[in-house]
């Protein structure tokens, strides 16, 4: 069984193809033909997918609670989410305070306790 993979992005694409009847210097030169038949037309359903899902961006307006290390609280600031509605996480709320204000704050900070996200409709 010859299995390839690519990744892309977020995006994995897997190939499987049983060979039972040619020759191991054959197997290469199929595989490497089946794979890139497979590769293209993967990449054209998934950039179909992708013009469906992921075109719909989500606004998050996000208010600090409560003091959360040198944020203070009260601090409000945006965050444009594309692919899900769900809201931001610690990671991109850290990421955003810092981009936005220049504030480090631990993503340990960033969590529902301190920050409440509201979507902007």
């Amino acid at each position: 069984m010859v299995v390839l993979t690519l990744s892309v992005s977020c995006y994995t694409i897997s190939v499987r193809k049983v060979f039972l009847g040619p020759p191991i210097q054959d197997l290469a030169s199929q595989s490497h033909a089946f794979f890139m038949f497979n590769l293209k037309s993967g990449f054209r359903r998934l950039g179909a997918r992708e013009n469906s899902t992921m075109a719909t961006p989500h606004l998050w307006k996000v208010t600090c609670r409560r003091n959360a290390q040198k944020a203070p609280a009260g601090l409000t600031f945006e965050i444009i989410k594309s692919g899900t509605s769900a809201p931001p996480s610690a990671k991109e709320i850290s990421a955003a305070i810092k981009q936005k204000y220049g504030i480090d704050v631990s993503e340990t900070y960033c969590g529902r306790g301190y920050f409440m996200a509201e979507e902007v409709k």
